[in-house]
């Protein structure tokens, strides 16, 4: 694959109703220069190490939200520095995924920790969503309602990421439909936070990376963007603007104070060039059923590249077998093939009282 070429471009904005502003991002054009800078619609080659955007939600009010979505972005400029991007974080997806949770736990622990000290801060906290573009691939890592999307001009735009909130809750039970969710009532109850009570922070990856394309945009929010605009609409503002990523992202938040500016708004925007693949649409389906409540509709939480529950030992043509449940207890299994350590295949299969093992080829 040749060099990919991409531009960023991000800002935040006040909106027409909050005094103040509660949101927090970066993005660094790149890593391996040891500085976090970019410049809007500035032409970049992705270096080793990468590129990063970051949008944190700062909640809180009174109580200092704009100092836990400041915490948060410190701690993940401090991670991603170039001293400690070192060869075993990027040695292998499992290890890039790990790592990004890490950094958003040691967020969550910061947080809690300054709140300890400083009682005037307490009921503080963050959403978090980081998008790491490493090797023509996005690592995405996130906690809370944040979100990750991707456009291209061949398949439209696709909400990535999947919200912690009590509305997608509502989404996966069946009680409501994915398009009822926008409207409806307490859309602002996230179910995971940074600082969120004395649990340590649950941050959640994508299935897998993302392969990036040709003439993506991958853009990263808070819902102050997409909690008052609808995705069909987003949509419609990429496609009239995608040629330049600093007007886009002034027409994505002027689209926000138009709907109901309510909010904070932040956006951080990256388009791909050139040494990208080809977009093929049917990518987003996995996660278009995950989002409509789907039977592909689980959580994927990766602990030192394992499955958390899974019963592994399971052994078939001399490959490790481990099994996990999801859903909600309609018995489907998800069977994933570990062979020498690396992953192979993915195959889902319906059982009742055991395992189905897999289909090879």
């Amino acid at each position: 694959m040749s060099t990919i070429k991409f531009r960023l471009a991000a800002k935040t904005d006040m909106g027409l109703v909050r005094t103040n502003n509660e949101d927090n991002f970066q993005a660094a054009a790149d890593l391996s220069s040891g500085q976090m800078r970019w410049v809007n619609n500035e032409i970049c080659s992705l270096g080793e190490k990468g590129a990063l955007l970051v949008v944190a939600d700062g909640m809180g009010g009174m109580n200092a939200g704009e100092v836990a979505s400041e915490l948060a972005i410190e701690t993940v400029r401090e991670y991603f520095s170039l001293e400690n991007l070192t060869p075993e974080v990027t040695r292998n997806r499992f290890s890039i995924e790990k790592y990004m949770k890490e950094v958003i736990v040691a967020a969550d622990a910061r947080i809690k920790a300054e709140a300890k000290e400083r009682p005037e801060t307490r009921g503080m906290g963050t959403t978090i969503v980081i998008g790491w573009i490493l090797e023509g691939q996005l690592y995405v890592s996130w906690c809370g309602d944040s979100r990750a999307y991707i456009y291209n001009p061949v398949a439209g735009l696709h909400q990535i990421t999947k919200d912690h909130s009590y509305v997608q809750g509502l989404v996966d039970k069946g009680v409501i439909s994915r398009e009822d969710a926008f409207e409806y009532p307490d859309s602002n109850i996230i179910t995971r936070s940074l600082c969120d009570g004395g649990a340590k922070a649950k941050p959640e990856s994508l299935l897998k990376p993302y392969e990036l394309c040709d003439n993506d945009i991958v853009l990263l929010c808070t819902d102050g963007l997409c909690g008052m605009v609808r995705d069909n609409e987003m949509e419609l503002v990429i496609r009239n603007n995608e040629h330049n990523m600093d007007v886009l992202v002034d027409e994505l938040i002027h689209a926000a104070c138009e709907a109901e500016g309510s909010d904070n708004i932040t956006v951080c925007l990256c388009q791909i060039l050139q040494g990208g693949g080809h977009c093929n649409p049917d990518v987003f389906i996995e996660s278009e059923n995950r989002l409509n409540g789907g039977i592909n509709n689980m959580i994927h939480t990766v602990v030192n590249g394992n499955k958390a529950g899974a019963h592994k030992g399971k052994k078939k043509n001399n490959c490790t077998l481990d099994l996990f449940t999801f859903g909600h207890g309609d018995n489907w299994r998800r069977n994933m093939v570990f062979c020498g350590g690396s992953f192979r295949k993915e195959c889902y299969r319906r059982c009742k009282n055991g395992f189905y093992g897999c289909e090879e080829g």
